[in-house]
């Protein structure tokens, strides 16, 4: 199976998804080492502590679930464009982006 890193919002990562970077202390020392599968708990944790974001490694079939929810998010934000043509540019470029933005 194929895996990828991808830098994902703490909300938007799935459970048992596994760190491609290790989480370090403010002292330095290691928190969480690379490789570690995350637990919902942990993402918590992490998410009161004020971290946004992590580089995760995940297989192909949670990419194209992480994709799919961003394209879902925009749909629901962009519901009332209809044919106005700067809304659809704008809800394209921040697909643009944001799936970018996953790609690492």
């Amino acid at each position: 199976m194929n895996s990828n890193g991808r830098m994902l919002c703490i909300a938007e990562i799935p459970s048992g998804s596994l760190l491609a970077e290790s989480i370090l202390a403010s002292d330095g020392r290691v928190e969480l080492p690379k490789g570690t599968a995350v637990t919902a708990a942990m993402l918590d944790q992490l998410q009161d502590r004020g971290v946004t974001a992590l580089l995760v490694v995940l297989a192909d079939e949670e990419i194209s679930t992480a994709e799919s929810a961003i394209k879902e998010r925009l749909d629901h934000v962009f519901r009332h464009a209809g044919g106005n043509q700067p809304s659809l540019d704008l809800k394209r470029q921040i697909a643009t982006y944001r799936l970018a933005k996953n790609d690492g």
